[in-house]
């Protein structure tokens, strides 16, 4: 596993940490950022995007070669989070504890931790969310008669869980004031860099990837945290990610911390879809040409009666109820563009795309008056002479005889009296 000089050293090689800085500009966000001169705090939003691909590989995507070598969800664990990340995690929360330790009255109770027992800490959270334990109180995992969780209190006690808790850091703490004034996120600036570049060293992302943003629930203390009433959880830390469309994979993301003190961090403007946009339009350009004839063409159906017919169908693209038929209709076609009709729908008129659209077949009732004279005197049934009107049987009954077939009343007649 290399040292943190190390990475350090291959993080300020890495070109496209400057693109997405220099994207970043035209926001008060930050998304991945290293700034060395003073020419690069003061650069323009609208500056060019270096020609380096070195980062965004759009080929074979995949695990890279130290991730090929993963074999359960631990080594994955010590992957992204590795063994340097842990122990600083150790060191600065020993900071802190030697900084409280004196407000104790035992010494066993202010303990200093260990990368094992960090370790722990972060097992014991993921069993929580394995066992859907986020609407549990700590009381309630930690239960002695029966109802919580064995593993749980076997691990460690429900003092300590709280203490560490309580003392977790991710920073020095005798430093953070200053590192405040120029970043909001300086309490996990660090790792959450540190973490993003195992996320891109581990990974070649695909052609197809997605930007967009993420609300994390969350209603602590936080000066960014942000309230957003069209999603779920309506309060939380919001972030800007990248993710591959096939497998689903964050290989880069951000943290909103609104706008930001004076300093490298500073951005000159709210966070905006250009800058989304601009990100996009560099991966899309760094996609290699693939061969057109991977590419499959659908072709919509659609019916040849649609140029005649007066009345259509329309189909129901909605999620449908039970035993919801797939179309509604007919409706009245009022004008036929080229990808769309215009068709009557409760007395309005309603642009539809033709792809939705199939023909409706009506019964022609209006019909000519002298056609529907033929079928009258087609359909009445020939009244038979009156002297076979009545017949009678050879035991006396009288019967009357079905006619309503032209030429078939003599032969009923003969095989009567036979």
């Amino acid at each position: 596993m290399a040292s943190t000089s190390e990475r350090n050293q291959s993080e300020s090689d890495m070109d496209c940490d400057e693109v997405i800085c220099d994207l970043s500009d035209t926001s008060d966000t930050e998304i991945y950022s290293y700034h060395d001169t003073d020419s690069e705090q003061n650069s323009e939003a609208d500056e060019e995007l270096p020609n380096d691909d070195s980062e965004f590989y759009f080929g074979k995507d995949g695990p890279k070669s130290e991730a090929k070598s993963i074999e359960s969800e631990s080594d994955a664990f010590t992957k992204i989070i590795d063994n340097d990340m842990v122990q600083k995690i150790v060191d600065c929360t020993n900071a802190y504890i030697s900084n409280i330790k004196e407000h104790f009255s035992r010494e066993r109770d202010a303990k200093l931790t260990t990368v094992t027992e960090i370790l722990a800490l972060f097992g014991l959270l993921i069993m929580s969310g394995v066992k859907r334990a986020a609407h549990l109180t700590y009381k309630e995992l930690w239960a002695v008669d029966g109802s919580g969780v064995e593993i749980v209190r076997a691990i460690m006690s429900q003092e300590r869980f709280l203490f560490l808790l309580r003392c977790l850091r991710f920073d020095y703490i005798t430093t953070r004031k200053e590192r405040k004034k120029l970043d909001k996120l300086a309490p996990i600036r660090e790792f959450v860099e540190a973490f993003v570049y195992n996320c891109k060293k581990l990974y070649t992302p695909g052609e197809n990837n997605t930007i967009d943003e993420k609300l994390i629930p969350f209603r602590g203390s936080c000066g960014f945290r942000q309230y957003m009433p069209n999603k779920p959880a309506k309060y939380g830390l919001k972030f800007y990610t990248i993710c591959d469309a096939r497998t689903f994979y964050t290989f880069n993301f951000e943290i909103y911390c609104g706008k930001q003190p004076d300093g490298s961090y500073k951005k000159k403007e709210v966070f905006s879809s250009r800058s989304v946009l601009s990100w996009s339009f560099y991966c899309i350009n760094r996609t290699q040409a693939l061969n057109e004839k991977h590419h499959s063409k659908t072709k919509v159906f659609v019916h040849k009666d649609l140029k005649t017919c007066s009345h259509v169908f329309l189909r129901t693209d909605r999620v449908k109820k039970a035993l919801e038929p797939p179309y509604e209709g007919p409706f009245q076609v009022l004008r036929r563009e080229e990808k769309y009709f215009i068709i009557k729908i409760k007395n309005k008129e309603v642009s539809v795309s033709k792809d939705r659209l199939k023909p409706a077949y009506l019964l022609n009732t209006s019909q000519p008056e002298e056609s529907a004279k033929d079928n009258t005197s087609i359909r009445q049934p020939v009244e038979p002479p009156v002297d076979i009107r009545r017949i009678s049987t050879l035991t006396g009954r009288t019967i009357k005889p079905p006619c309503q077939i032209p030429g078939l009343s003599d032969v009923t007649l003969l095989l009567a009296r036979e």
